[in-house]
């Protein structure tokens, strides 16, 4: 039926969105390896059966606004820590082997940058914790956007162009996915 046709654009809509966030956040401990789509799929059943999902037109909505939002403050702390991050990166990151800096020394530098732009020097938890800094710049170089000498601990950014052009993708898809939930 059109219906049914309908919701499982939905449900393979939201799955696409799902992974796209999954592969950004996959260092996070909000994010387990492993069984994706059995993971996706028992987690949308649970919101259902729990009526705190619903499949309206072409997509699922949360019913309850609170649930809504309490779901958004497990992710968001980390969507913004790693967009800060980058931006900082961008701007900052060395781009040779031998400007490369430590990934420890990099990171403190993204910590002190990120505790001064949201004005609460080391308050903010999930915001400016040293382990989130470092698993966003694991994710660029997962990406191939930066290069981490493993030997010595060292960052460097490869090229900058794609970087950048990375950043501003990851900021027009990913980020916004979590205003639609």
């Amino acid at each position: 039926s059109r219906w049914y046709q309908r919701r499982v654009r939905a449900r393979d809509r939201t799955l696409t969105e799902y992974r796209q966030l999954r592969d950004i956040l996959q260092f996070e401990f909000i994010f387990m390896p492993g069984n994706t789509e059995p993971d996706f799929e028992h987690t949308i059943q649970q919101l259902q059966d729990l009526q705190l999902i619903a499949y309206s037109g072409d997509f699922f909505k949360f019913v309850d606004r609170e649930t809504r939002g309490f779901l958004i403050s497990l992710v968001d702390p980390f969507l913004v820590t790693y967009i800060d991050s980058w931006q900082f990166c961008i701007s900052y990151m060395p781009r040779t082997t031998q400007h490369s800096q430590s990934i420890k020394s990099f990171c403190n530098r993204v910590q002190t940058y990120l505790s001064i732009l949201y004005c609460e020097p080391y308050v903010c938890g999930e915001s400016i914790n040293k382990n989130v800094i470092e698993n966003s710049i694991l994710v660029l170089a997962k990406l191939g956007l930066v290069v981490i000498d493993k030997a010595k601990r060292t960052v460097y950014c490869s090229d900058p162009h794609a970087f950048s052009d990375a950043i501003s993708q990851f900021a027009f898809t990913i980020y916004p996915l979590t205003a639609k939930l």
